[in-house]
């Protein structure tokens, strides 16, 4: 993938799994990127004529070390895993303190912990790559390329519901929510939600009546305390006038990481009408975080 931004032209070569395994600009390789495991964080740095470089090491609490011929660099993150600060190997600090705006711009400079124009700043203890070379400024987040200063990403969602759109991050909740593998929103307890039949509303028929369902699943691996996930369905009536069709309320408490709601059905009005629903899915933790993300779902024309 090709990317021209002025006199600039970058390139990325991607292997099977979608990883980044060379950096090309103006034409020319200028790092190729090595992996000792699955994952999609680069362990090693190769130049053009493949020659390890730099190696990474991930180390605990978020910190990177990279190993360079000219010195380490240490990256240290905040709570949020932004790179605020960089050390050499004697320990002294360099730099000013770094600093980014909450979806992700740098307002501080950009830390040299990498090789070229390709370094790792916000979200930079999970190794997502910021593409700075020219006047270009991206964030590379697994299966898609994020835009900071627009707060979107530039490729479709690959994962229907992942988000609030094809295009938003993380419901637009960039400090209590991430997206590291660009498929789908994680709260602060790695929540997310999920759809059984798509996450558009559906017609439910029996021989007595129709009726308008809606299914999803809220799941938090980190287990917050509290869960609640409320459904609202709405019909359009005419330009300026919508019908709320009726709404329930689900709450897990005492331990639960999923919250599989019963199947969730409105009546349905009769004749063909447009229908859509919103899901609000929030999280509590004993110490008092919150997290709340919302998603209004794509309308669907059902006949009754």
């Amino acid at each position: 993938m090709a990317t021209t931004q002025g006199a600039t032209t970058l390139r990325y070569t991607r292997d099977a799994t979608d990883r980044i395994v060379a950096r090309a600009v103006g034409g020319a390789t200028v790092a190729r990127y090595g992996f000792s495991g699955d994952g999609d964080t680069p362990d090693f740095t190769l130049d053009g004529a493949n020659n390890v470089i730099e190696r990474d090491v991930a180390l605990v609490g978020g910190v990177v070390m990279t190993k360079r011929s000219g010195g380490d660099v240490w990256s240290y993150p905040n709570v949020h895993g932004d790179v605020v600060a960089t050390a050499n190997a004697a320990g002294t600090k360099q730099g000013a303190t770094l600093s980014y705006d909450p979806f992700g711009s740098a307002l501080a400079g950009t830390a040299d912990n990498a090789a070229g124009n390709y370094d790792y700043g916000w979200l930079g203890s999970h190794q997502r790559g910021l593409e700075h070379e020219g006047s270009i400024a991206t964030i590379e987040m697994g299966a898609r390329q994020y835009v900071p200063g627009l707060g979107r990403f530039l490729e479709v969602d690959p994962v229907e519901g992942g988000s609030a759109n094809a295009y938003d991050y993380v419901n637009q909740d960039p400090v209590g929510g991430t997206d590291l593998d660009g498929n789908a929103a994680r709260n602060q307890f790695g929540c997310s939600v999920d759809w059984s039949d798509g996450d558009r509303p559906y017609l439910r028929t029996s021989s007595r009546h129709s009726r308008v369902g809606q299914k999803a699943r809220f799941s938090c691996p980190r287990n917050p305390g509290k869960m609640r996930l409320t459904i609202t369905v709405y019909r359009r009536k005419g330009w300026l006038w919508t019908e709320n069709m009726g709404s329930q309320r689900y709450t897990l408490t005492g331990g639960g990481t999923t919250l599989r709601p019963r199947d969730f059905s409105t009546h349905c009005a009769g004749g063909t009408h447009t229908y859509w629903a919103t899901v609000v899915a929030e999280a509590w933790a004993p110490n008092g975080r919150y997290s709340r993300y919302s998603y209004v779902t794509p309308s669907v024309r059902l006949t009754c």
